[in-house]
């Protein structure tokens, strides 16, 4: 394939070089640029062509040898032209490489320029000037800020939204207050009024507070009640002038003052029933069982069973004389209603609940150390007597008779019955007659005795 070639070389060798001819080409190697000959030019004063000179920083090259050429800064993309003496930028980097000032700068279609009358030193906006109406920031701002005098009617079509979300029918405007809501909310982002709120809170049967029960014209709500106040009133036809007149009130009705009178927040005769209220004098809850009210919850459905009383929310254990004491904090036994025949209330304080036996005076009974016992010493008598460790036995007895008093008792036989001679004995199995000779002998009669030598008769 055939080629074309051209001179080529370095920047110095390019200026030694023959003199390029018409339409000769030449290429600088270390300046990456083409030089074309008109045969009479010298090298070095030709104009080189081919692309812009690229890189970063202001040009440090040879003004000379790149005469007529176009540099860039790719730094701040600044272009830079060779006159063949210096670079000259051909742009500016900087608004105070301008010359002139704002005043030569016309309005733009969106924009435009504010008088330095308007300005303050800092260069901040200070008044607003249409031309004819001129007041300054703080003007503006303090008739803001002025609560007092500059309350504004918002008229009823300022207040409707483009999208006609409002209409004359929905709201009205009263001067200087704000907007009344007329109709009730439908949808769930609706507003809703206080006539509508009240309606819905008096539906319920969870009720506000009240501050008390009225049963006569001794409760007094005031001369002046206080907005909100409420009470049930269980008595209408005896009431307290400060109630004034209440339209449509009845019996057990709640009401509420309004700011100006009383009012039915609640009519029992409408809705029936279940309302459940938290009265503040007496700290209790009442509900509406559509006869009366009647407390809630505590013991109100408690019935007291056998051996219990119960008065409002307290039981109380049954004592009705049959031995229960009942204290601040317990229960005790009273003896005292329980003695009777034999038995006693023990006496001293603190001894209420302790029944000990009523013993009679030398009945032949006693307590020894916590147990009945028998006294002997009240039963002993003639052959009885007290052995000292509450025994009962047999006394010494009588002639005739040995032992007794903690001893056997036996037979004593007379030693000096028949000239000496014991004619008594006693033995294992009983009492004999004893005789000194083996016969007997008896005169004027027909009575014939056998007698055994030392045994019995027979």
């Amino acid at each position: 394939m055939a080629s074309i070639r051209v001179k080529r070389g370095t920047r110095v060798a390019f200026e030694a070089a023959t003199l390029l001819a018409l339409g000769e080409v030449g290429f600088v190697t270390d300046q990456n640029a083409y030089y074309v000959g008109d045969g009479s030019t010298a090298n070095a004063n030709l104009i080189a062509v081919g692309t812009v000179i690229l890189a970063s920083g202001a040009p440090t090259l040879d003004v000379h040898d790149y005469k007529n050429r176009l540099y860039q800064d790719t730094a701040t993309g600044l272009m830079y032209i060779s006159d063949g003496t210096a670079w000259n930028a051909a742009g500016v980097s900087d608004l105070s490489e301008l010359s002139g000032d704002l005043d030569d700068v016309d309005d733009g279609t969106t924009y435009g320029r504010v008088a330095n009358t308007e300005l303050d030193g800092s260069g901040h906006v200070s008044q607003v000037n249409d031309g004819t109406n001129v007041k300054t920031a703080a003007e503006i701002k303090g008739h803001i800020d002025d609560v007092t005098n500059n309350i504004h009617e918002i008229t009823l079509q300022k207040a409707v939204t483009q999208g006609g979300n409002l209409s004359s029918g929905d709201v009205a405007v009263g001067a200087g207050v704000g907007f009344t809501i007329n109709d009730a909310p439908v949808n769930p982002l609706d507003a809703a009024n206080r006539a509508y709120v009240d309606q819905t809170k008096a539906d319920m049967s969870f009720q506000p507070d009240v501050l008390d029960i009225q049963e006569d014209d001794t409760l007094n709500p005031g001369a002046s009640p206080t907005l909100g106040d409420r009470y049930i009133l269980i008595d209408t036809g005896n009431l307290h002038a400060n109630f004034g007149t209440i339209t449509g009130v009845g019996d057990n009705d709640i009401v509420e003052y309004a700011g100006s009178e009383f009012i039915v927040a609640y009519d029992v005769s409408v809705r029936g029933e279940g309302a459940l209220v938290w009265d503040r004098d007496t700290d209790k809850w009442y509900d509406w069982s559509g006869i009366a009210w009647g407390e809630h919850g505590g013991l109100s459905g408690v019935t007291a069973g056998g051996g219990l009383d119960k008065t409002a929310n307290t039981i109380f254990a049954g004592d009705a004389d049959k031995g229960v004491q009942v204290n601040a904090d317990d229960l005790q036994v009273d003896a005292s209603e329980i003695a009777g025949d034999g038995l006693e209330q023990l006496s001293g304080a603190g001894n209420e609940h302790i029944i000990q036996v009523d013993l009679k005076a030398s009945a032949g009974l006693k307590i020894d150390t916590g147990e009945l016992a028998v006294e002997p010493a009240d039963i002993a008598g003639i052959g009885l007597e007290d052995d000292g460790s509450d025994n009962l036995r047999l006394a010494a007895q009588g002639n005739g008779l040995a032992g007794g008093a903690g001893a056997t008792l036996s037979v004593d036989p007379d030693a000096t019955t028949g000239g000496g001679v014991m004619p008594v004995t006693v033995g294992a199995n009983g009492v004999g007659i004893t005789h000194d000779t083996n016969d007997f002998s008896h005169t004027g009669g027909t009575l014939g005795l056998n007698i055994v030598d030392g045994g019995p008769f027979v």
